[in-house]
């Protein structure tokens, strides 16, 4: 009896498994998973359905189903992941767009503070303080007689920002840059490469923001789950009870931990 059940249970599983390798097949077409990444979680989804169906125990095929169904849940939270990086792609062309007005007019104060502001978004907390800092501090302090205010006034709000951001420093935030191009150190203050002159500010936003990275953490921890849960259940079947019963505990906890490190603050 408990062989058919499985049996039906895995019948059950076969669409389920079948729309999460649709949606690992598109994001690879559309390329927001690389090839190797796609093929992995396509291998995570397809061994999960092998285990239920080589097992023929109702308890496997109950945890496969668990592992299964939570994948499919998580999909609208990997959507609303891959949503957040494209609001963060908008920021990425705004930091770009400074940086060809810097080109052109590189005493533009206000596109340096911008620039500044976005950095310190992105994570790049020292560099931020560094530009601000040397910009604010490079005003002229003479009043203008029409409007009698001199550019300090114009950019308090600024100057308080800095302030704020210079109590948040941290020590780590002054630690040098490496650049993605040539991996040359850029120490805080500079936003091109001081080896290639690439715009390395811009290029380590970028990569911290890509559509593929996030994805494919998204999908490392499809792997995660289900590697983890799915071997919990193994091990369940040959340990007696309680044991079992500690060793899926045990797995959750597991599969949390790594989970919860993957998407930790990356700034």
């Amino acid at each position: 009896m408990e062989k058919l059940v499985s049996f039906l249970g895995v019948l059950a599983l076969v669409p389920i498994t079948g729309a999460g390798v649709v949606w690992m097949v598109h994001r690879m077409v559309a390329g927001d998973v690389g090839a190797l990444q796609g093929l992995v979680g396509i291998g995570c989804l397809l061994s999960c359905l092998g285990l239920a169906a080589v097992s023929g125990s109702l308890v496997v095929t109950a945890t496969v189903a668990l592992v299964l169904l939570a994948v499919m849940v998580t999909l609208p939270f990997a959507e609303e992941k891959l949503a957040f990086a494209d609001v963060d792609a908008v920021e990425v062309d705004r930091l770009e767009r400074m940086q060809e007005a810097l080109r052109e007019r590189p005493d533009n104060a206000a596109a340096w503070l911008a620039l500044a502001k976005g950095m310190h978004d992105f994570g790049l907390r020292g560099q931020a303080v560094a530009v601000a800092d040397r910009v604010l501090s490079g005003m002229s302090t003479s009043y203008d007689p029409f409007s009698n205010r001199n550019q300090s006034d114009i950019f308090a709000n600024e100057a308080r920002l800095l302030a704020r951001w210079k109590a948040e420093l941290r020590p780590r935030d002054l630690a040098p840059v490496p650049c993605p191009r040539c991996g040359s150190a850029n120490e805080p203050g500079s936003i091109a490469c001081n080896q290639c002159q690439g715009p390395y500010v811009l290029d380590v936003v970028r990569l911290r923001t890509s559509r593929s990275r996030v994805l494919g953490r998204i999908v490392v921890s499809f792997g995660v789950v289900a590697v983890t849960l799915g071997s919990a259940a193994l091990i369940g079947l040959s340990v007696p009870s309680p044991l079992n019963i500690f060793t899926l505990f045990g797995a959750l906890v597991l599969a949390g931990g790594i989970l919860a490190w993957l998407f930790r603050p990356q700034w």
